[in-house]
């Protein structure tokens, strides 16, 4: 996978860069976690990779296709992802919350 910001010439669709946006405005930019955006290959198809980590154990994860269109929306806790609605785990920056279907205990990682 290549972190496509270090490279401010790709051009991205709209849907990704708001997602990195508003992760770097939530996250990075509040010094509390940082946002990657990666691009790769699945099954011929270019898929975009937001993911965004905190100081701590959890984070946020968003995939979309080659024109931006969102193929889901997850938030998780090391390696525990609990996929839901954009909005309201976005949402989740602000207040640290998780979705209730997360089982934190079921990490590995006890």
């Amino acid at each position: 996978m290549e972190n496509v910001l270090t490279d401010s010439a790709t051009a991205l669709p709209n849907t990704v860069r708001e997602a990195v946006d508003y992760y770097y405005e939530h996250i990075e930019k509040r010094d509390i976690g940082v946002v990657r955006l990666y691009q790769l290959m699945l099954e011929n198809s270019l898929v975009y990779l937001v993911r965004t980590t905190t100081d701590g154990d959890d984070g946020w994860i968003e995939l979309f296709g080659a024109t931006g269109e969102p193929f889901g929306t997850g938030r998780t806790y090391i390696e525990q992802v609990a996929w839901g609605e954009t909005a309201e785990l976005r949402a989740q920056t602000g207040t640290g919350e998780f979705p209730n279907h997360l089982d934190m205990q079921a990490t590995l990682w006890k």
